[in-house]
């Protein structure tokens, strides 16, 4: 079903893309807003897929674990390396890469411990 977006909507700046509650919404390339039911899926996940799921709730639920204060101090070691990031943005990054140097590094310039 295709759509033009309410103009107050326009005015406010809202775009829409995705998934949102049962819609699937996109914009066409002359700016029109392309809505549908969101069909379920034609096959089931594959292994990698599964997998990579896995590994990402993995590594949020251990942000999560994580103690306010050790938050924080991610927080604050990107704030003090002016990093453009968020604390989680780096902790992903770092369980990702498993990469320690360059937290060492972060902690060694700004002072604060996370790992």
């Amino acid at each position: 079903m295709k759509t033009q977006l309410p103009t107050y909507l326009n005015f406010l700046g809202i775009t829409f893309q995705g998934d949102i509650d049962g819609i699937t919404c996109y914009r066409s390339k002359t700016g029109a807003v392309i809505w549908f039911p969101r069909a379920p899926p034609k096959c089931p996940a594959t292994d990698l897929q599964n997998q990579l799921r896995d590994k990402w709730k993995a590594i949020i639920n251990d942000w999560t674990e994580l103690s306010a204060l050790a938050r924080a101090n991610w927080n604050l070691v990107c704030d003090r390396a002016s990093l453009s990031l968020h604390g989680l943005n780096l902790y992903i990054w770092w369980r990702c890469s498993q990469d320690d140097s360059i937290i060492q590094t972060l902690e060694r310039q700004t002072g604060v411990t996370v790992l």
